[in-house]
C-alpha cells in the first residue's frame, strides 16, 4: 500500500472534526477529534511505511 494512503486518512478524521465543530459548537470533543485525525495520519504512515513492499 501507498503512504499517501496516510494523508487521506488523516482528511478524513480532520473532516469529521470540522463538521463536529461546526454542528456541536463544543470545542473540547472538536479538540479530541482533532488531535485523532493527526495520531491517525502519524500512525497510518507508519504502519503504511513499515509495511512489506508488494511487488
Amino acid at each position: 500500500m501507498n503512504p499517501r494512503y496516510a494523508l487521506a486518512i488523516s482528511a478524513l478524521f480532520a473532516l469529521i472534526a470540522v463538521a463536529y465543530g461546526l454542528v456541536s459548537r463544543d470545542p473540547v470533543g472538536t479538540t479530541t477529534l482533532g488531535a485523532l485525525a493527526i495520531g491517525m495520519g502519524v500512525m497510518s504512515y507508519v504502519l503504511l511505511a513499515g509495511s512489506p513492499r508488494e511487488s
